[in-house]
């Protein structure tokens, strides 16, 4: 199991801007709310005690609820490697890790044509093979997208490429 770097707090706003931040975004959970299509989603929500407006497909946070789940949420947990505990991070107050990634970019530099292009499934596994080699990445998500497989699919292709490629959690 990895402890991450021990980390600081980087103070750009002040306390009331802070909470003027966190009641505005409780003001908007709640009105005008989130906008779903999923019908499993409504129903979780719902379940759970928002207010949702199937016509409109909205979810309706209550301040209350939201702060009830943030006071529910663990100090701290683990984030699991791939078959390989010296990859497991714990995510807890003060500890930094750094990862590569994060969103599927839609455009890849290829060096070899000294331009941009649509990234394929093959630039997902060499950059998440990357990520493995690297000592001070400690987490792979995908840094481009499966661009050569069909739009529908794009996704799973890109957690084929990390979870064939890496043993770091994604």
């Amino acid at each position: 199991m990895k402890i991450g770097a021990k980390g600081g707090n980087l103070k750009v706003l002040s306390e009331d801007d802070l909470q003027r931040i966190y009641h505005s975004s409780l003001a908007i959970l709640e009105d005008p709310g989130i906008y779903s299509e999923s019908d499993l989603f409504l129903d979780i929500f719902e379940k759970g005690g928002a207010k949702v407006d199937r016509e409109a497909r909205t979810i309706r946070l209550p301040a209350g609820m939201v702060e009830a789940s943030i006071k529910s949420a663990p100090s701290s947990f683990m984030l699991y490697g791939r078959n390989d505990p010296a990859m497991d991070l714990l995510l807890e107050s003060g500890h930094v890790y750094y990862g590569m990634g994060g969103t599927s970019e839609p455009k890849f530099w290829d060096y070899g044509q000294w331009k941009p292009r649509s990234p394929t499934k093959a630039d997902m596994v060499n950059s998440t093979r990357i990520g493995q080699a690297l000592s001070n990445i400690d987490f792979v998500q995908t840094i481009c997208m499966s661009g050569d497989m069909p739009t529908n699919q794009v996704f799973y292709h890109d957690f084929d490429a990390i979870f064939r490629n890496t043993t770091k959690p994604p």
